[in-house]
């Protein structure tokens, strides 16, 4: 006769049902600040035993050596040769909303080029099925192209703030004045001169994003064919929007469901120093740390 902890067992696997995902997580920026970000998102995905196929500049795991449920796309020699190039012209520009235009143009350059490469393309010309979700960095557009070639749901993954263009995606109201951005010189007490720079910066901005989607969608069209939607269709493919920022630095802008703040996602409990420092002789020690983005 079958024992009782063996029909209990027979009865939890017969009825307890675990299904995981199939994530595809596109994030071109060439630069560790951004991919930390990311890669705790992927962490915790792979605990809770997803399958995800990250495409990313800064791989966490040598080589061969990743978990079982992670496949890592490493594009970092190819995006970073071309980031350097940006940063150059980067520094030679005279006003912050140029840099910025710089910054987000050279962006798109590092997604074209990396959408050239042999395995890109490959996980382009998987069938349709092969995904359940896409994970996509929020401030660059062009990755929706994605979206329309594996039909699937689409969130928007922030490493730190988001664009207007990401709120608008999903129904968040926007203002220069009601719902300054945090980037802004000034938000209280504007004076109407005040007042009217802040429309102007405003609008600038507009503009440039207006500009890079033309060049955007040119160079997807190019690429993918003419059956390809235009950027400001594709962002009616966003399902959610989760940004690397507390609330609290926004004003109280209202939110949908589908937005969800993160802040503080990537940092990590704090940790003693290593035994070496704590017994650095009788006069203590100084300690440096030294980050860059190669």
């Amino acid at each position: 006769m079958m024992s009782l902890s063996a029909i209990i067992v027979l009865f939890a696997v017969q009825f307890v049902h675990i299904k995981s995902a199939r994530i595809l997580a596109v994030y071109p920026t060439p630069s560790i600040s951004h991919q930390v970000v990311f890669r705790s998102l992927t962490d915790e995905l792979i605990k809770h035993g997803h399958q995800i196929t990250v495409i990313t500049t800064d791989p966490k795991y040598p080589k061969g050596q990743s978990p079982k449920n992670l496949t890592e796309i490493d594009m970092h020699d190819l995006s970073y040769r071309i980031w350097k190039d940006v940063l150059l012209h980067v520094k030679s520009a005279d006003q912050e909303s140029t840099a910025l235009e710089m910054l987000l143009r050279g962006a798109s350059n590092v997604f074209k080029a990396q959408l050239r490469t042999q395995e890109f393309q490959e996980i382009i010309q998987k069938k349709k099925g092969e995904y359940d979700l896409l994970l996509l960095e929020a401030y660059l557009k062009p990755g929706l192209v994605l979206s329309e070639i594996f039909k699937v749901p689409v969130i928007l993954v922030s490493s730190l703030g988001a664009v207007n263009e990401n709120f608008r995606a999903v129904g968040v109201p926007t203002h220069p004045f009601i719902y300054p951005s945090p980037v802004q010189r000034k938000i209280y007490n504007l004076t109407n001169l005040e007042k009217l720079q802040q429309w102007y910066e405003h609008w600038k901005m507009e503009n440039i994003f207006s500009a890079i989607d033309v060049e955007d969608d040119k160079m997807l069209k190019s690429m993918f064919g003419q059956g390809i939607p235009y950027i400001d269709e594709l962002m009616n493919n966003i399902d959610m929007l989760i940004i690397n920022m507390h609330p609290i630095w926004l004003e109280n802008q209202p939110v949908p469901p589908s937005t969800i703040y993160v802040g503080g996602l990537h940092l990590k409990p704090p940790q003693d120093l290593p035994k070496v420092c704590n017994s650095s002789g009788t006069h203590g020690s100084r300690n440096f740390a030294r980050t860059k983005s190669t």
